[in-house]
């Protein structure tokens, strides 16, 4: 049986150049075009990953739960954290969870229009689609921190985070230092190799303020893979997904369907007017079939006044005229047996029949016979054949 698979696909900085992909039970990633990572999704579900600097994350404080009230709210909310008009922004809510802080996702109209352009260029529809700072793992005691060429991606508690430039991460790290004891620390390179601590210190300066950090434990692990690690370590339950409101699925297929309303309205329309149809003609029948038994009983009446009784008027008049049909058959049989048996005698006879009676089984002839010979020989001829 066919098991359907997940595809990740990370777009990054400029994905009209390139962007990297892997499956879920993938052991290495691959780099193209979004037309040739589109080619490898079919019939596999699309999970795509935006870059973390193009998403911010908040958790406001808002008195309910309610997630439709919650959406009203957001905006209000958040309007003072924002560099952009609430107009402009979009906002995903994250799993809400009682005595848990709401997490929220915030990312530009203008984002997310270009990313499902670049998506749909291609053929390709994403699934879901989620900020890669929650694919970082998260620490129960700390923050953990990807460290690659272009930058730097920082998880921090629960559904929280922010990306870097390299220069900005000690001030940005240290702002935020009360809240972790621990930093992990996870280096990808193009240069394939695995630099210790202090050759990582003497690539990124922005380090060199960390390590001095005596109240900091600093844990290094150097990747080979970051797309394929940060696929392996998403965790569906603690990321947000950003295809909500105007861009979720449903609304998707709202308008793929919203062509075939019109057809299908017309179509519902058809089905019942034939079922009104169907449902008179059965109730004109249902009164036919009345007035008919109703014309049956008043003929069977008229035809055995002496009925009393009248349970199943055509049934009744069946066995009756069945009985009559009988008695007729009867009679007529008796006739017709006597005259077979008489013809033979009077064969070679002159005579003219005067009149013929039957009654009661019985056959009777008046003969005019021409000579009383002929009278004494068809007396022989009946004694002979006393039947």
């Amino acid at each position: 049986m066919f098991k359907q698979q997940r595809i990740f696909i990370r777009l990054g900085a400029v994905p009209e150049d390139s962007v990297n992909w892997c499956f879920s039970d993938s052991k290495h990633s691959v780099c193209g075009t979004l037309a040739e990572a589109a080619k490898a999704a079919r019939g596999q579900r699309v999970v795509v990953l935006v870059p973390a600097a193009d998403v911010l994350l908040l958790q406001p404080d808002l008195p309910t739960r309610n997630i439709r009230q919650v959406h009203k709210a957001l905006p209000y909310a958040l309007e003072e954290h924002l560099a952009d008009e609430v107009e402009h922004c979009h906002f995903a809510v994250g799993k809400v969870r009682k005595s848990q802080p709401l997490s929220v996702a915030v990312v530009a109209h203008h984002k997310m229009h270009y990313w499902q352009n670049l998506l749909s260029a291609v053929q390709l529809r994403s699934d879901l689609m989620f900020v890669e700072t929650l694919s970082l793992p998260q620490q129960d005691d700390g923050w953990s921190l990807l460290l690659e060429d272009n930058g730097a991606t920082v998880r921090t508690v629960g559904q929280q985070g922010f990306s870097s430039e390299h220069d900005n991460l000690p001030l940005l790290l240290n702002e935020l230092a009360e809240n972790a004891l621990a930093l992990q620390l996870y280096h990808s390179s193009r240069q394939q190799d695995n630099p210790d601590l202090a050759e990582l210190t003497t690539r990124h300066p922005c380090l060199h303020t960390l390590q001095q950090d005596q109240n900091r434990r600093l844990n290094v692990e150097n990747l080979t893979d970051s797309t394929l690690w940060l696929a392996k370590h998403t965790v569906f339950d603690q990321n947000i997904n950003l295809l909500q409101g105007a861009y979720s699925a449903t609304r998707h297929y709202g308008k793929l369907w919203k062509p075939w309303k019109p057809v299908t309205a017309l179509t519902a329309c058809w089905v019942a007017l034939h079922i009104g149809l169907l449902s008179w003609n059965n109730q004109q029948m249902s009164t036919q079939i009345t007035d008919t038994g109703e014309q049956i009983n008043q003929v069977y009446r008229q035809t055995f006044p002496q009925a009393r009784r009248i349970v199943n008027a055509k049934v009744q008049m069946e066995r009756r005229l069945n009985a009559l049909s009988q008695q007729s058959n009867s009679k007529q049989t008796g006739f017709v047996v006597l005259l077979d048996q008489l013809v033979p005698l009077l064969n070679g006879q002159q005579f003219s029949i005067k009149r013929l009676k039957y009654r009661e089984s019985s056959l009777e002839l008046e003969l005019l016979l021409e000579q009383l010979q002929d009278l004494d020989q068809l007396k022989t001829r009946i004694n002979e054949h006393p039947q």
